[in-house]
Formats: structure tokens, C-alpha cells, sequence
């Protein structure tokens, strides 16, 4: 992959449909397991962690991969 890679936009994450907060998160996933670049992927964290905050504000459901798996 290349190393300019395209973070979504988060200056509307409180503006943004839930939709589109899951594929903001996607998006930001590839570029922290992608990119080239540590302050890139440094950045897509924190976005990350700021999108998945929302969602939670928002109540909605979703994997993000790192669970446990239940015993």
C-alpha cells in the first residue's frame, strides 16, 4: 500500500449517520494496519477512538475485532 493514505474526515463526527461513523471506522482500520507512516497510523488511533466513542454515545452495536470470545 501506499503511504499516503486517505484518512476519513472526522470534522463531523456528531454530524455523521451511523452508516457512515462504521465505514469512518473501517477506513481509519486500514490505514492503522496499512500505512507506512507511524504519525499516520498515530492519528487514525485516535480517530478510531473517537469514532467508537460516538457509536457508544449513540448506543449501536458493532465488532470491532478485539473482543473476547466468550467462555
Amino acid at each position: 500500500m501506499s503511504n499516503n493514505m486517505v484518512m476519513p474526515d472526522l470534522q463531523n463526527i456528531r454530524g455523521a449517520d451511523s452508516n457512515s461513523l462504521l465505514r469512518m471506522y473501517d477506513r481509519a482500520n486500514e490505514v492503522v494496519i496499512a500505512s507506512l507512516s507511524q504519525q499516520e497510523r498515530a492519528r487514525a488511533d485516535k480517530a478510531i477512538q473517537r469514532i467508537v466513542k460516538e457509536l457508544e454515545k449513540r448506543k449501536v452495536s458493532f465488532r470491532t475485532g478485539h473482543e473476547k470470545p466468550a467462555v
